[in-house]
């Protein structure tokens, strides 16, 4: 490997090359989507009903014409790297190496599809946490969410304030799906699954939950722990001195072991231990409904190169 390209594997995702052609390829539908999403902030503050008004259009049009004007006179390719990138772009249109942002060095881990394939059937196989579903179910997570928020609401558990705040959308919402980043500094190079989230017909109700319950726990302990830049703030509180061990535990596929009802019970007792009754207008059993009603409804697809999508049902964890 030259040193340009390793160079290039060693910045990771933070090379992102310019694709003058990509952003405007996918600029007609940004700028649909923005312009809903100001016409109906605009429709909110002037509290009007009407579609879109003049200025919106005259605003997004705007938008428009300016980052077209900016994509075409942006600077070309860097000259040294680009024969490196089109080098691994013929590699990765071949389907002979997949790159993959490592799990915790971050920079570009390159390796062959037949590994990525293997290790991915032997995770599914050893942790039997998934089963595979024949149709992607993404119109009926999308249907059911809906259901289930609108009986909420009519058996008034739920204020009517929330259903559009929960409520999935069908023109935004995509199935999740699984992705792996390699472990390069585990002896096998493991993957690390990961499910991307950001627009499942759930993510509303999933928030939601997160943000009312976290806090909560968080005032009742004090060993709540948020993130690991807050850990050696954490460690500074606490007297060491230079015989004082520090230990981690390193548990195997932590999620997934820990069962569905179990947990929510756990937070329902918790709750109950603490004397909430109700969190913003929900009781206890609304607030488990949402927890389960997410748990059991876990789906998304996995796409290996040159291998079918498929789809899954998260049956553990």
């Amino acid at each position: 490997m030259k040193d340009t390209e390793t160079q290039i594997l060693n910045l990771g995702p933070k090379l992102v090359p310019p694709a003058p052609q990509q952003v405007l390829k996918r600029l007609p539908k940004q700028i649909e989507q923005m312009k809903d999403k100001v016409a109906a902030a605009s429709r909110t503050v002037t509290k009007t009903i009407g579609r879109q008004s003049p200025l919106v259009n005259k605003f997004c049009q705007r938008v428009e014409v300016e980052i077209r004007n900016r994509i075409a006179t942006e600077a070309l390719r860097d000259p040294i790297f680009e024969p490196a990138i089109n080098y691994f772009q013929k590699m990765q249109k071949h389907k002979k190496i997949i790159f993959r942002q490592a799990d915790k060095s971050k920079v570009f881990h390159a390796d062959i599809r037949e590994k990525y394939i293997e290790k991915s059937t032997a995770y599914m196989r050893e942790t039997n946490a998934y089963i595979e579903i024949p149709t992607s179910p993404l119109k009926e997570m999308i249907e059911k969410s809906d259901q289930f928020l609108h009986n909420l609401v009519s058996t008034k558990q739920m204020p009517q304030s929330f259903l559009d705040k929960l409520r999935p959308s069908m023109r935004e919402s995509e199935l999740p799906h699984l992705y792996y980043n390699p472990k390069d500094y585990k002896i096998g190079e493991p993957l690390r699954p990961t499910v991307s989230e950001i627009k499942s017909p759930l993510v509303k109700i999933a928030s939601f939950s997160d943000k009312n319950i976290l806090p909560l726990f968080d005032n009742h302990t004090p060993y709540s722990i948020s993130n690991s830049i807050t850990f050696p703030k954490h460690l500074k509180e606490c007297k060491t001195t230079s015989e004082t061990n520090i230990y981690t535990f390193d548990i195997t596929d932590l999620y997934i072991i820990i069962t569905q009802k179990e947990a929510v019970l756990a937070v329902c007792k918790f709750l109950g231990t603490y004397g909430y009754r109700k969190i913003r207008n929900l009781s206890i059993n609304s607030i488990k409904a949402l927890f389960l009603h997410v748990l059991e409804n876990s789906y998304f697809f996995l796409q290996l190169s040159r291998v079918e999508a498929k789809y899954y049902k998260q049956i553990r964890g």
